[in-house]
């Protein structure tokens, strides 16, 4: 029979009202049981509390009266898990319209099928570990698993954050692994060989602009005429272009405060968006102000997919290349700046990284590679000096 105790002396038998009791559990835990007041439905609320020793339920218990007295304790409620992730996409979630697309296809297929009908406040980490699980079964990959956990960590941190529920089940589960991915990346000579190949096509000024600035495809993708100052050899980035429900659109910020940048660009790239600039007049297609710099033949938005399977993947096979996927044009450009000595701010300022230290974690070969040229370089500034013998 458990051990029962008021929350003070066990000889108090008068405790005050909701002040809970304390009883030793046949597993050998102890158990704090306690009522804090009814909700708005004028149900009593009541809180179960366990710890290992009567010391420690007795400090849970406290911070239990006060979270409850200064309104913080999570209320009881039916919100099931889908209700709360459709709340979340539609009033919490500040993610661009694009993720929370992606959001909402991961919460529809893979999470609400497994535990939407759970109700919040009984989520544990044993049904994040079921979608998980689920979804490695159904041969997901690594990465769309490490989404899917993104999406319920986010979610329910929100809820934690607002009071809904007490903890973020997803921190008793184990988070997918997800393995170094090995990218592609061109050589000097053979990017040299690739911009050679294609000098005189239609997107010759948008490889170019990829190859020499490492933009990413939805920031080219997304570039007005206005955006480009000729007289300062300068292009600023300041939207992408994203899909929303499978429709192309342009408008939203890039996906950093650092996305928003200005670079300068060499004159040879300048030189090429002059001639495409020209191509597109002679085309009928608009060159000025916000009108975009590179359309398809019809003048809309170019689809990136097609662009990349139709035209550049043919292109890198035929210029005998090694044939890339389109950001790792944007890994090629960083890893060369970086092996041949450029700054690693410098670097990340012409990406638009968050900070260096995202360069780093990402580039850390070429970083290492880079930093041996410079310090060769430094040791070749300088004549060494023959330490002189104290003796002497």
């Amino acid at each position: 029979m458990a051990k029962k105790l008021a929350t003070g002396e066990g000889t108090n038998k008068h405790r005050a009202h909701g002040e809970g009791t304390i009883d030793q559990m046949p597993d050998g835990r102890w158990r704090a049981r306690v009522s804090l007041g009814v909700d708005a439905d004028g149900k009593r609320k009541r809180k179960a509390i366990y710890g290992k020793s009567k010391q420690e339920v007795q400090k849970k218990l406290r911070k239990a009266h006060n979270a409850n007295d200064l309104g913080r304790l999570p209320t009881a409620n039916k919100t099931t898990v889908a209700e709360y992730l459709e709340f979340w996409i539609e009033n919490i979630s500040k993610a661009a319209t694009s993720t929370k697309d992606r959001y909402q296809q991961d919460i529809r297929t893979k999470i609400n099928p497994l535990i939407g009908k759970v109700r919040l406040q009984q989520l544990t980490g044993l049904h994040v570990d079921s979608v998980i699980s689920t979804a490695a079964k159904d041969e997901y990959s690594a990465a769309s698993q490490q989404k899917i956990f993104a999406v319920l960590s986010k979610s329910l941190n929100d809820a934690v954050k607002r009071d809904l529920i007490g903890f973020n089940p997803c921190s008793k589960s184990d988070k997918p692994r997800l393995g170094k991915t090995k990218h592609t990346v061109w050589t000097a000579d053979q990017s040299q060989a690739f911009l050679k190949h294609v000098a005189g096509h239609r997107w010759f000024a948008l490889f170019t602009l990829a190859m020499f600035t490492g933009m990413r495809q939805g920031e080219s993708l997304a570039l007005y005429w206005s955006d480009i100052d000729w007289t300062k050899n300068e292009i600023g980035i300041s939207r992408t272009l994203t899909d929303n429900k499978g429709k192309a659109t342009i408008g939203e910020v890039p996906k950093t405060d650092a996305g928003n940048r200005s670079i300068i660009v060499p004159p040879y790239v300048m030189e090429a968006l002059d001639k495409h600039r020209a191509k597109m007049m002679m085309d009928g297609h608009p060159t000025a102000v916000d009108n975009l710099v590179f359309v398809n033949h019809a003048g809309n938005i170019i689809n990136r997919n097609n662009l990349v399977s139709r035209t550049f993947k043919p292109l890198c096979e035929k210029a005998k290349v090694p044939v890339l996927v389109w950001h790792e044009m944007r890994h090629t450009t960083a890893t060369l700046l970086l092996e041949s000595g450029i700054p690693i701010n410098n670097v990340s300022e012409l990406l638009g990284h968050a900070s260096s230290v995202v360069t780093s974690k990402i580039y850390a070969h070429a970083t290492r590679t880079g930093m041996a040229k410079v310090t060769a370089a430094t040791a070749s500034l300088f004549q060494p000096v023959e330490e002189k013998n104290p003796a002497e």
